[in-house]
């Protein structure tokens, strides 16, 4: 029995939220305990230490017991601290009729190919088919559906065109968005039959959904094609200068998925009309 792990690595707000939904209800998937386990990210990326889990040793010494409220970030702090603990959970998954698993999360589009490659190896060395998805959306959308969710998110009232004008160029920003630094690390690690890569704005056409149903071997669920999930409202228009300011910004990954996905030249912004 071949043993299958999806590793979603992004973009973030490309579709990953409705991709670990879309597998987690398939009768041959377990996703474990989240969607987003964050641990290569955290471990690696600086604008990922928020995900470093506390210290849950103690705890247990003294109660032999960790609270259930606590039990993701209990999985967290070990798959972080114990070499191995990453693979073998995921592998504890697989019985029965159940044959595949994943990690969803997008914040590893910023991991290089030394980390891709450890992931890789440990994955491998429990005997699982690494698969990756990689799922684009139009640069300049994905970074005003990331401002919009983070202030969503917010205690505090923020003005989200200056939130947009201050993190648009940011390292986590850029580093979430250069697509084609992803994609090189990607390919140089994994072999190309075990990379899918999807484009938001067709990702919930019927073809689409049948694509990624076979590269995750699974029948499809047509019930999903006009399904999307944690989409961020549009409250207020983005000013056409800043608009501008940030596809010049991002010219060359718009131009290098030009080349490199051609439905993107009609799907996404025409950085040449802007």
């Amino acid at each position: 029995m071949t043993k299958n792990f999806i590793l979603g690595v992004g973009a973030q707000k490309a579709g990953t939220t409705w991709l670990h939904a879309y597998l987690a209800r398939q009768s041959s998937f377990n996703m474990g305990c989240m969607k987003e386990y964050h641990i290569w990210d955290a471990l690696t990326f600086e604008e990922g230490r928020n995900f470093l889990p506390s210290n849950y040793r103690e705890i247990y010494k003294k109660t032999k017991l960790i609270p259930y409220t606590s039990y993701k970030s209990y999985i967290r702090y070990k798959m972080k601290s114990a070499p191995g603990f990453y693979g073998q959970y995921f592998s504890g998954l697989i019985k029965g009729k159940i044959i595949s698993t994943g990690d969803i999360t997008p914040a590893y589009s910023v991991l290089s190919s030394d980390i891709f490659t450890v992931i890789k190896k440990e994955l491998e060395s429990v005997g699982f088919l690494v698969k990756v998805i990689f799922l684009l959306r139009d640069p300049f959308e994905r970074c005003w559906s990331a401002v919009r969710m983070k202030i969503k998110k917010s205690k505090y009232s923020v003005d989200v065109s200056e939130a947009l004008k201050d993190l648009f160029s940011s390292r986590d920003y850029l580093f979430r968005t250069d697509y084609k630094r992803t994609i090189e690390a990607l390919e140089s690690v994994f072999d190309s039959e075990n990379i899918y890569y999807g484009i938001y704005e067709e990702m919930f056409l019927k073809d689409r959904i049948e694509q990624i149903s076979s590269f995750c071997k699974i029948k499809p669920d047509f019930e999903f094609v006009s399904k999307k999930i944690n989409v961020s409202e549009k409250l207020v228009d983005v000013d056409k200068n800043l608009k501008k300011d940030i596809l010049s910004y991002y010219s060359n990954i718009y131009k290098f998925c030009y080349d490199r996905f051609p439905q993107t030249r009609l799907l996404w912004n025409n950085i040449k009309q802007k």
